[in-house]
């Protein structure tokens, strides 16, 4: 069962009327994870786009939209140790479309012995000057993009 006693939850958000940002074709770019929601993981933070994790068994949740991305996936990144941790289900958002967004899905039990830093990575098979990390409502209420959250369950 999972418990909130040793739960992080972060997500990109922006005020409303913001975009996603854009997606460099070709490689995976950073997912901008900027707000803490939740913390009761001792020794977990988030800085610069990165999650800190203690040593632990965790079970994740994240999702991360491309729109009119074409073909996209997101990971889950060590950093610290430059190894890809869990893949993200396929997405596809119609480039010629300009209005289709889908998520890539990351889900998984990863464990580590030591003190690690994370990144959300996502790629797509298009690139131009659009919010392909997600396009805004614009409901006058913040806009969520990339939402992960983490459970220690070990």
């Amino acid at each position: 069962t999972l418990s909130f006693d040793d739960y992080l939850h972060v997500q990109d958000q922006k005020p409303s009327g913001t975009g996603g940002g854009n997606m460099t074709f070709g490689s995976y770019n950073t997912r901008v994870l900027n707000t803490i929601l939740a913390n009761t993981i001792s020794g977990a933070s988030l800085a610069g786009n990165t999650i800190t994790l203690p040593a632990g068994t965790y079970y994740v949740e994240i999702e991360a939209p491309g729109q009119s991305a074409g073909v996209h996936k997101a990971k889950l990144r060590n950093t610290t140790d430059a190894t890809d941790v869990l893949i993200g289900t396929n997405g596809y958002g119609d480039y010629g479309d300009g209005d289709s967004m889908s998520r890539s899905l990351i889900t998984g039990v990863f464990t580590i012995n030591a003190q690690k830093n994370f990144q959300v990575l996502h790629r797509g098979t298009t690139s131009d000057t659009s919010n392909h990390f997600g396009r805004a409502a614009s409901f006058g209420d913040i806009e969520v993009y990339t939402n992960a959250k983490i459970w220690k369950v070990n």
